[in-house]
């Protein structure tokens, strides 16, 4: 399944994204390092193939090294390895990771009205599941049902639609947001012809949707934030291998930044423990917090001006 939201993650990761082979393939780019490094998947298997080119990148680029050195006879350097090479593989994580959490974050169903018990998820690019309470005189109905605006309407039944919802997307700021609005749009203007169920009172009719989105949410895999597979862990791991190939120097104020909560605590613990170890000025903190970081912030060993 391909999703909107995929090319909005590569390029904010800065990824170049561009879709070839008729569209049936999707190929990305990284040029913040010395050298461009490209990769073409499938576009309906992207988020998972970006996940296994991640996964063997590192292994094939010691393959390719060992092969040139057993081809040529001469002893090849891995230091391509362990400073380029590291900077494109921690920037593959991040970019799986970050389509993962997408993915995960789009099958989950969310309540978007809680007034007439709106629930929404995203089933593909542009197409989404709804569920909605829908009154009528004897009572109510569950609604369900599938749209997607992009497939289902015309560029001239979309603007007469969003007309129709005037300001609905004036306040996005991505074209996936948009997407999700204008299906919500869509399936209210369809309601009547929608699948649905009745009821005699609105919570009825409630409890049938709030069991039919709890029930698939609950097969979801949930992620765990306090884990090295974190999105935020891994784009932390992959801006600071970025730096070290292209020559930009990490500060102590670029680590403390990055530290997550329990490493925060115990690095002010020790400045607090071992004050004298630490400058004791504004202007001496400002020189210690823009020299090189060489490593060690969090060592027993103390470092010091």
């Amino acid at each position: 399944m391909y999703l909107t939201q995929y090319k909005e993650i590569c390029e904010k990761q800065e990824w170049a994204f561009e879709t070839c082979d008729n569209g049936k393939k999707v190929r990305i780019t990284l040029k913040t390092l010395p050298s461009e490094h490209s990769f073409t998947v499938s576009k309906d298997n992207f988020a998972e193939q970006i996940k296994a080119v991640s996964e063997s990148y590192l292994a094939k680029e010691y393959a390719r090294i060992g092969h040139a050195a057993s081809t040529t006879g001469k002893p090849i350097g891995l230091a391509p390895i362990f400073n380029e090479g590291f900077a494109v593989s921690a920037a593959l994580d991040a970019l799986a990771a970050a389509l993962g959490n997408a993915k995960v974050e789009a099958q989950t169903w969310i309540c978007t009205d809680p007034d007439t018990c709106q629930w929404r998820r995203q089933i593909g690019e542009t197409r989404f599941e709804l569920y909605d309470i829908l009154e009528v005189p004897d009572g109510y109905f569950a609604v369900h049902g599938e749209v997607d605006p992009a497939e289902d309407m015309t560029p001239g039944e979309l603007e007469q639609l969003l007309r129709s919802f005037d300001g609905l997307v004036d306040d996005t700021n991505t074209e996936s947001e948009r997407w999700a609005l204008t299906a919500e749009a869509q399936f209210e203007t369809e309601e009547f012809s929608a699948e649905r169920e009745g009821f005699d009172t609105f919570e009825e009719a409630e409890a049938f949707i709030r069991a039919k989105v709890e029930a698939d949410n609950a097969t979801l895999p949930k992620q765990d934030p306090n884990t090295e597979d974190d999105e935020l862990w891994k784009l932390d791991e992959a801006i600071s291998a970025r730096n070290a190939a292209v020559g930009v120097v990490k500060t102590r104020l670029d680590t403390i930044r990055s530290l997550d909560k329990l490493r925060l605590a115990i690095f002010l613990q020790d400045v607090h423990s071992h004050a004298k170890d630490y400058p004791n000025d504004n202007l001496s903190w400002c020189e210690w917090l823009s020299k090189a970081d060489d490593g060690h912030l969090l060592d027993v060993e103390h470092v010091s001006l």
